[in-house]
């Protein structure tokens, strides 16, 4: 997925002792892995990264009805909150980016590697050697509200699981869906998350299923921490999205009145002044019946 400029990157967390090695397919349980040394495909460092797109100067109600469109204009309203067509068919995107869109979390798993000086590099070059990458967030198809428009279904794995679980067993010990270095954060969206059609237009991602142990248990306890520290966050981020979507339907509700009061005024006006006359004019025959049919009542008494 292809980002601004506007990319914030925070190291959350590090670590220089960590295990990797081949685990069995299933459910995580380490009872059922091989923790046998000669199991062990990589050891090396490990960091979390928080990744955070910035959109500054954003106006969420710049592309609403009664700021940037004219009455005249026509108006299709296809899918709601997303964007808004106008008469030239074109579209104008509006609202905030989906949680999952403006932030993410990276695991790096990798090593440094020195270079020494040789012909035509007279100097030392440290540089950083990224064995594999795993991508997070957490899986919001278990909280899907349709009465306030949270059906966003969006998986990492290709499997639709958490690319990033830690052990019941142990603390030390999580099961990661890893990729190739630098292949990207590419989530699966849609209404029908995980089907093999969703699968077929998005393309598969080559991704492996590891376990990882960390060195010791004060650096379990402080990934652990880091790690819960930006769920919290993620979910922080989803209630503020579907908040300004609430605002932003309650703003859609209110233009679409509008217009609509706006359409029925020109339809059916109104003109005070005639139904002023009328009303004068009808009480006025109302008197002179009444006046006449006094007098005839009068005539036949003094009679």
């Amino acid at each position: 997925m292809q980002y601004n400029s506007n990319l914030i990157s925070t190291t959350l967390f590090e670590e220089s002792n960590v295990s990797v090695f081949k685990i069995p397919p299933g459910e995580l349980s380490i009872s059922k892995w091989n923790l046998n040394e000669s199991n062990i495909i990589w050891k090396g460092n490990l960091r979390l990264i928080e990744q955070e797109v910035i959109q500054d100067d954003v106006d969420l109600f710049a592309t609403l009805p009664g700021s940037r469109l004219h009455s005249t204009d026509t108006l299709t309203w296809g899918n709601t909150l997303q964007r808004v067509k106008v008469c030239d068919d074109k579209f104008i995107n509006k609202g905030p980016k989906k949680p999952y869109e403006s932030l993410r979390a990276k695991l790096e798993l990798y090593n440094p590697v020195t270079i020494h000086p040789s012909v035509g590099n007279l100097t030392t070059v440290n540089r950083e050697e990224l064995w594999a990458e795993v991508w997070y967030n957490p899986i919001a198809s278990s909280n899907i509200d349709h009465d306030n428009n949270r059906d966003d279904q969006f998986s990492i794995a290709n499997d639709g699981q958490e690319t990033i679980q830690m052990s019941k067993e142990s603390p030390k010990f999580y099961k990661i869906i890893s990729q190739l270095p630098s292949s990207g954060y590419q989530p699966i969206q849609g209404t029908t998350a995980y089907s093999d059609s969703l699968f077929n237009e998005k393309g598969v991602l080559l991704q492996v299923a590891l376990g990882i142990k960390l060195g010791d248990s004060a650096d379990a306890t402080g990934f652990s921490e880091s790690f819960n520290l930006y769920k919290r966050r993620f979910r922080n981020v989803e209630e503020q999205y579907y908040y300004e979507l609430k605002l932003l339907d309650l703003e859609d509700k209110s233009a679409q009145l509008s217009l609509t009061s706006h359409t029925e005024d020109t339809l059916f006006p109104l003109d005070d002044s005639k139904h002023e006359t009328n009303r004068t004019g009808s009480i006025s025959s109302f008197d002179k019946s009444s006046d006449e049919s006094d007098d005839e009542f009068g005539d036949f008494v003094g009679s």
